[in-house]
Parts: structure tokens; C-alpha cells; sequence
């Protein structure tokens, strides 16, 4: 993770930064204080490319509802990375190798070795540098 975002490759988007702030303050067995978790926001703000969610991006979404059976949540971010012309999204949340009309989903967790960055990716909550948190919640 912390290649992609040093090269740029990595993108998150602001719902996935808002995802983030709530998985470290109250989903976690030892979560942070508030105080201390919004300074990561800002440390990711900083590190990683934070991709456009728009209207238009919402109204994708509901296509991926309608047309894929998604949960409106897990649309916005298929949405957001179809509309920001994302290849890969990595997620422990999707089946690993789904493709729906040209974004793959994949973990790392399934395939760590062979796994190489595409040209561009979007990385739902990155582990905090000298902490463990889970991808998606």
C-alpha cells in the first residue's frame, strides 16, 4: 500500500476517507480518539489522490443497485471508480476477480504474490502506517 501511494497510483475516494474515520473511532476492538484519527484523515489527504464523488457519481450508483444487485454502499464505490476511469479496486468487501463493466475487484489477500498495480487503482482504507486495520468494514 504504501508503494501505491508514494508512486501515485493509489486513489481513495471521500467516502472511503469517511469510512475510514468511522472504522478507526468505533469499529475496531482498541479504536482511536477522535483527536486521533483526524489527523490520518489529513495524513491520507495528503499521501493518496482523493477521487471526485459528484451527482452523477450517486446517480451511477443507482444504476449499480438496479442493473447488479449492489448494496447501495458497495455501488458508489464501483461507481466511483467506473466514473473516475478506475481499472481495480481492492477490497476485502467483493469477490475476488469480479468485473462489472470494466472495473475489477480484487484483494490482496487472495493473491499477494502475483499481484501486480494496474495503471490505476483505488484503495478502500489503506492500514494505517504502524497499525493494523482492516480494509473495509
Amino acid at each position: 500500500m504504501q508503494n501505491l501511494a508514494s508512486s501515485g497510483q493509489g486513489a481513495l475516494s471521500p467516502q472511503i476517507l469517511g469510512e475510514f474515520f468511522v472504522t478507526a473511532t468505533r469499529k475496531i476492538p482498541s479504536p482511536l480518539t477522535l483527536e486521533q484519527a483526524q489527523p490520518r484523515v489529513g495524513n491520507y489527504l495528503r499521501s493518496w489522490k482523493v477521487l471526485r464523488l459528484t451527482g452523477w457519481t450517486v446517480l451511477e450508483a443507482t444504476q449499480g443497485v438496479v442493473r447488479h444487485q449492489m448494496s447501495y454502499w458497495d455501488a458508489l464505490v464501483w461507481a466511483t471508480a467506473k466514473l473516475n476511469q478506475v481499472a481495480t479496486v481492492l477490497s476485502e468487501d467483493f469477490t475476488d476477480g469480479m468485473l462489472l463493466e470494466d472495473v475489477d475487484f480484487t484483494t490482496l489477500s487472495s493473491r499477494p504474490s502475483r499481484w501486480k498495480a494496474p495503471d490505476s487503482l483505488v484503495d478502500p482504507i489503506p492500514a494505517t502506517r504502524g497499525e493494523d486495520f482492516p480494509t473495509r468494514i
